[in-house]
């Protein structure tokens, strides 16, 4: 039984390796500028996530966006954009303050007029 298992995953593993698929050896450098390629099997009528219920939209779009939050393993909401939180004790406010290390693809770092304008944008 072990030995069927072993040797069904060199047969991947080689199979993988023959069709030219890398496999990750070790952690690379990070690139930044270059362009990238992404193949999609649908023709999306834009990519505006912010004006649709598409799925493929999200899919893509989920690559590119990131939020104030992301949800753990339990789904509770953990900062991502945010550095950290409040809520005063009746739970009708929060206090978000924000990440100072998040730069855009500009140059520019997220301040709270960016969020503000993303939240009026969505509404």
């Amino acid at each position: 039984m072990l030995r069927d298992s072993v040797l069904t995953k060199a047969l991947v593993l080689l199979l993988l390796l023959a069709a030219g698929v890398s496999v990750p050896t070790a952690a690379a450098e990070p690139v930044t500028g270059g362009d990238l390629v992404v193949a999609n099997a649908l023709t999306l009528p834009h990519l505006d996530l912010d004006k649709s219920t598409d799925s493929s939209i999200g899919q893509i779009m989920y690559h590119v966006y990131e939020g104030l939050f992301e949800v753990d393993e339990s789904f509770r909401p953990v900062p991502h954009l945010a550095a950290d939180y409040t809520v005063n004790e009746d739970g009708t406010r929060y206090q978000i303050e924000l990440r100072d290390d998040v730069v855009f693809h500009n140059g520019e770092h997220m301040t709270a007029d960016d969020v503000l304008a993303s939240f009026e944008r969505y509404l």
